[in-house]
């Protein structure tokens, strides 16, 4: 169990008692099968077209041709009670999903986009980076390659960024009082994403850089650095600067993540190969941080309630 759970005592959520008899017509045997046939099956989120279309193949496998359209069959399996059917609020319209079984909030989160994975807090929950899990639901999907850009950073311009609150994207997602946010990830070519049973998120060392660079997805900096005290002795600090690296970011995250490592008491020699990279700037832990305190040895202004 991951800590993110779903309950389906408050109700109903599909109204079918105006659906034509029709629904009650079909063959005994595929109906019989059906319903065994999709509990094996290792996604329990899905959208109407993939599972009418998982039905329309099983049909051809067992030899069975189906007598009416899949959608009568999702029908008739969510009268029986094989299936459920949820509606989520989004900007701009309903999204409707079909559960079988009891999946998890995080599962949910997976279907909003293909190919998308659980990041930042969420990411960092169910690896135990952080104890309290959190409100919102955090996915991400990678974004498209941009051309790279020589940016030549001005002390100034990363003040007046910082003054600000953090930028908040993304697409804001509800359903029975449960949020989710969607988020267009750094394009990394999936460098950072890992499998984690029926779970796809970003791994230890992407989760704390993830959280570092957006502050406020980690809960802000002091469950940022609580993060990165339960990482000691489970991550590898030198490919977490390669990722670092590889993610190629304009703002010297490099000193804020030292200053992390620093404050959870990770060695002198995990420190080098951030300690090794140039300070050319002076940096901020955190958006709109009021009278911050500032940390000679990494250039970086940090909270005054930083624990």
């Amino acid at each position: 169990m991951i800590g993110i759970t779903l309950n389906f005592s408050d109700g109903p959520f599909f109204d079918i008692s105006k659906k034509g008899p029709s629904l009650l017509r079909f063959r005994e045997p595929i109906i019989q099968k059906l319903p065994r046939y999709l509990s094996t099956l290792p996604v329990a989120v899905h959208t109407p077209g993939t599972l009418g279309n998982i039905i329309a193949d099983f049909a051809r496998a067992i030899n069975d041709p189906l007598e009416d359209e899949p959608a009568a069959y999702l029908q008739f399996l969510i009268k029986q009670g094989s299936l459920e059917a949820i509606y989520l609020d989004t900007p701009s319209g309903t999204l409707e999903r079909y559960l079988i079984g009891i999946p998890s909030l995080a599962e949910i989160a997976l279907s909003l986009k293909d190919n998308s994975y659980l990041s930042h807090a969420s990411a960092a929950f169910i690896h135990g980076l952080i104890n309290e899990e959190p409100p919102i639901v955090y996915v991400s999907k990678e974004g498209y390659p941009r051309q790279k850009e020589t940016i030549v950073l001005a002390q100034e311009a990363i003040d007046t960024a910082f003054a600000k609150p953090q930028r908040r994207s993304g697409t804001e997602i509800t359903w029975q009082g449960h949020q989710f946010l969607l988020l267009t990830g750094q394009y990394s070519e999936g460098e950072g994403v890992e499998q984690k049973g029926k779970l796809r998120l970003t791994d230890l060392e992407r989760t704390l850089l993830d959280i570092t660079v957006r502050p406020q997805y980690g809960r802000g900096a002091n469950t940022v650095l609580q993060a990165y005290r339960e990482g000691k002795g489970r991550i590898d600090v030198q490919r977490l600067r390669q990722l670092l690296e590889h993610l190629n970011y304009h703002y010297p995250y490099h000193q804020a993540i030292g200053f992390y490592l620093t404050r959870a008491g990770y060695s002198s020699k995990e420190l080098k190969c951030f300690r090794s990279m140039k300070k050319r700037h002076r940096f901020y832990l955190d958006y709109q941080m009021n009278a911050p305190l500032y940390d000679e040895t990494w250039q970086v202004y940090y909270p005054q309630d930083l624990t």
